[in-house]
């Protein structure tokens, strides 16, 4: 369902664009290719700022991709940005609102994905009784997405394509950005309502 022969991600350079004693900045440069002859159809720049705040430590993605070709993303179920979180313990997702209690998505079928939300978190309790977790928060300014949530996949995932496709134009680049929130304890729901809160009130 998910292909991979022939589709590679190729690295370009990673670069420290900026550092101090309270935060750092990457720059990240991709070549999308597919195919025998690693046809390149797509450029990726990634930047990405962390800093340790509420707590926490935060990280600001933004993701641009320039398409060298017309560039369609099907509908589906999954895809896109994916923070995959540790595959061991009891785990539970949340939300503002506290544990999440919807049905898990399912692979095939986009209408099973979890609503439209400015967040939603993971948390998982270890053998050793440690509890760590992380939020994903979704910009406004991204396209509309639903979340493939499922317990057996340990993700979270905010999907541009579950409502419909999604093409990405020649000199119309594709911008996403993503505030993640990595945290020690059981999800810290009021520093990342007000992490969320500051992120999506930003342009």
């Amino acid at each position: 369902y998910a292909p991979r022969d022939g589709r590679v991600i190729q690295n370009k350079s990673v670069a420290l664009t900026a550092a101090t004693a309270a935060k750092a900045e990457l720059e990240i440069r991709n070549d999308w290719v597919v195919g025998n002859r690693a046809r390149k159809m797509l450029d990726e720049t990634t930047t990405v700022a962390v800093t340790e705040r509420e707590g926490a430590y935060v990280l600001d993605f933004a993701f641009t991709l320039s398409a060298l070709v017309e560039y369609q993303i099907n509908r589906q179920s999954f895809s896109g940005f994916n923070f995959q979180a540790r595959k061991d313990g009891q785990s539970e997702y949340t939300s503002s609102a506290g544990i999440v209690k919807l049905r898990d998505a399912y692979y095939s079928t986009p209408e099973l994905n979890w609503p439209p939300a400015p967040w939603y978190g993971y948390q998982i309790t270890l053998a050793n009784g440690k509890t760590v977790g992380a939020a994903v928060v979704d910009h406004p300014a991204n396209p509309p997405s639903t979340w493939h949530q499922s317990r057996g996949l340990w993700m979270l995932n905010p999907n541009i394509a579950a409502i419909a496709p999604y093409t990405i134009h020649v000199g119309s680049p594709l911008v996403l950005r993503y505030r993640v929130v990595v945290h020690d304890g059981p999800t810290p729901t009021a520093a990342v309502d007000k992490l969320a809160a500051e992120f999506r009130g930003g342009k």
